[in-house]
This record gives C-alpha cells, sequence and structure tokens, in this order.
C-alpha cells in the first residue's frame, strides 16, 4: 500500500516532509511542460524519495472524448505524446475522468455520445500501449457529469472496450456522493489499480479526509482492505488559486501565501468586520424601532463579534522554530496576549514540534534507504 496526493511539482518537498510515499501529478500539466520543464521535472522525480505510480487530471476540456469537437486524430497524438512522458517520468498509470470533455451536451445523442467514448477509449490504450503505460478509467459523479457516473457503469464501459491495458480508478468521493454501495469493490476488485480519496464539502466540492467524517468512509477502507487491495491511495483536493472572496467560504483547509500578501489579507478582514459592525451599531441607533430589534439581537450579535474578533485567537504560531512563538498584533491589548499565551500552551502540549521533526526524520529515513538500495 502506497500513500499518495494528487498535486503540482512545486509542493514535492512538503509532500516528502509530510511522509506521502507518492506523487500524482496532473497529467494535462505534463503534457504542457517545454521539454527544459520535463527535464528538469524528470530530475527532480528522479533524484527524490517519491514514487511514480499514477497521473491523474488527463486534459483540459478542449479535448473532446465524444461530440463536437471529438477527434480521433488529435487525442491519438496526445497520448502518444503524454505516454511518453508518463513513461520517461516513471508513471504507470494514466487516470482519466476528465468530465467536461466526456459530458454529453444538450441535444447530443447519447448513445452515438457513449460509442464515441469507447472509440476515444480505445485510440488511447492503443497509443498508451507501446509506452507500457495502461489507462484507468474514472467514473466521475452526477454532480460533474452525466455520462459514466459509478464505478459499476466504468466497469461495464471497460468490458466494451476490451483493451488489456484498461483498468479502474476506484474514487471514494465520486461513489459516496452517488450513494454507491461498498459491495461494487467486492465485484470490480480485479480492474482497481488506484484509489482516490476525499470528501464532500457544500455538495460538490472535494476537500481533504478529516477526522469528523473519517468513520462515515471506513467502510470503503474496509471493504478495500477484505478484498486484498495493496495499490496507490491517492489523497485529493488540492484547489489551486483560491480567490479572496473565498478564504472565508470553507475553499481550502489550508492557503499559502507570501507574507505581505496574507498580512494584507487579514487586515483587511478585519478592518471589514470592524466597518460592518460600526454600519450595524449606526443603523441601529437611527429609531426607537431599530433599538428595539437591536435588543433582542444582542447575544446574537454578541456571539458573531467574538468571532470575528482577532482578540479571541491571540494570534498564530510560528513554524519552523524550535519552540513555541505565537505572533501577535502589534497593536494587541490585555485579552489579546492572554489568549496568545493560551495558544503558546495549546501548542506545547499538542507536541507540534515533536510531530514534525519525526515526519522530517522519517522522510530522511526513507531517502537515505532508497538511495541504498539504489
Amino acid at each position: 500500500m502506497k500513500i499518495g496526493c494528487c498535486i503540482d511539482l512545486s509542493h514535492y518537498d512538503t509532500l516528502a516532509a509530510l511522509g506521502y510515499e507518492t506523487i500524482a501529478l496532473a497529467a494535462k500539466d505534463v503534457a504542457a511542460w517545454d521539454e527544459q520543464a520535463f527535464e528538469a521535472a524528470k530530475g527532480k522525480l528522479q533524484a527524490g524519495p517519491l514514487q511514480t505510480v499514477s497521473l491523474n487530471s488527463f486534459c483540459t476540456p478542449a479535448l473532446r472524448l465524444n461530440g463536437a469537437g471529438y477527434d480521433p486524430k488529435k487525442l491519438e497524438a496526445y497520448m502518444q505524446a503524454l505516454s511518453a512522458r508518463a513513461n520517461g517520468l516513471g508513471y504507470r498509470y494514466i487516470g482519466i475522468g476528465a468530465p467536461q470533455s466526456r459530458n454529453v451536451s444538450a441535444g447530443q445523442d447519447r448513445r452515438r455520445a457513449l460509442d464515441e467514448m469507447r472509440e476515444a477509449f480505445e485510440i488511447l490504450c492503443d497509443a498508451a500501449a507501446p509506452h507500457g503505460v495502461e489507462v484507468l478509467m474514472e467514473s466521475v459523479c452526477s454532480v460533474e457529469c452525466n455520462l459514466v457516473t459509478t464505478t459499476r457503469e466504468a466497469a461495464a464501459f471497460i468490458q466494451g472496450v476490451r483493451r488489456s491495458n484498461l483498468h479502474l480508478v476506484y474514487d471514494v468521493y465520486h461513489e459516496a456522493m452517488e450513494g454507491q454501495s461498498v459491495d461494487v469493490i467486492r465485484d470490480v476488485a480485479d480492474e482497481i489499480r488506484v484509489v482516490h480519496i476525499a470528501q464532500d464539502v457544500n455538495h460538490g466540492q472535494r476537500a481533504y479526509l478529516d477526522e469528523e467524517h473519517l468513520a462515515a468512509y471506513r467502510p470503503y477502507w474496509d471493504m478495500l482492505t477484505r478484498v486484498g487491495y495493496q495499490g496507490e491511495w491517492n489523497i485529493e483536493s488540492f484547489v489551486g488559486n483560491v480567490e479572496a472572496r473565498e478564504v472565508l467560504e470553507n475553499a481550502a483547509d489550508v492557503i499559502v501565501t507570501d507574507g505581505f500578501a496574507g498580512n494584507i489579507l487579514l487586515k483587511g478582514l478585519e478592518g471589514i468586520a470592524r466597518y460592518m459592525f460600526g454600519c450595524l451599531k449606526e443603523e441601529m441607533m437611527k429609531s426607537f424601532r431599530n433599538k428595539l430589534g437591536a435588543l433582542l439581537l444582542k447575544p446574537a450579535m454578541r456571539g458573531l463579534k467574538h468571532k470575528l474578533d482577532p482578540s479571541a485567537v491571540g494570534g498564530t504560531p510560528l513554524l519552523g522554530i524550535n519552540g513555541a512563538v505565537v505572533k501577535a498584533h502589534g497593536n494587541s491589548k490585555g485579552e489579546a496576549f492572554a489568549n496568545a499565551i493560551e495558544q503558546c500552551i495549546q501548542y506545547l502540549s499538542s507536541n507540534v514540534n515533536a510531530e514534525i521533526a519525526e515526519c522530517m526524520a522519517r522522510s530522511k529515513q526513507r531517502a537515505r534507504e532508497e538511495q541504498k538500495s539504489e
């Protein structure tokens, strides 16, 4: 069993430091590299500790698998070039979900669309075979796609294509979204080569699986283990670029910025919160009716103010330092400093530094062992 992550190459070192074993790059990015970028990526992947098993994110929506714009020759040329690069990077599998490339559009004949997609996968498999690359069909839930939306349908689809290098990606997120039973795993176990893991947020937005939702996904893990699956488990949901307006909408668990942009974002949010409370207070004091409403809303407003008040948090820990350091605002008052001290206590009691050091030590040890084996 290998635990990996679907993420871009710029996060390679972080992934290795966290103890992951594989990295699943986006095939569309690999295909878009110029020769210099490809050689640089090849050098990094060959020198580093992470293994290369599967590519995902097959193509951009412009490359169609059926319908208007479907071009067999263009598809074949794309796959030939991509498979050659996949082989050069050490990747054995190319996963194909590509919902926007296979969706059946309004007025399109569904049966013809399915026939064209079967032909497309025959072309893809034949183009990949000379490079020792296998193609993996991935079902995509009906929130994102309207053709082959469950693993059971995907299994039936690959039987119709009849290519020995065509198998399955089993995606826990998509199956959960479709309400599918875990029993299908037992039925298609021989075809599963890669597993994708993510949880649903806001019905259609993927996120990393957290402890709160772990129990709901445990049956998938148990069934895959029961059937003897020993392949790659890829954690999905790297969001990519996040707009400032999405920061407070749970668009991502972790948002990385440079210090300047991050400081502007935080200070801007704090300023907006103060401004909005000022505006509310001004409106509530304009009439007796408004004041009466404000009195009724006072408990709720107090809770909201506490939620948006940076003093209630106190500060944030600085990572990479051999100790507990919490950075607070320069204008922090007593309450903020008291909460910053509480943050330090929680930081120390959670053994954060020890866990980071242990994770980095494991990663270095794994790298040394792999170098010796080579």
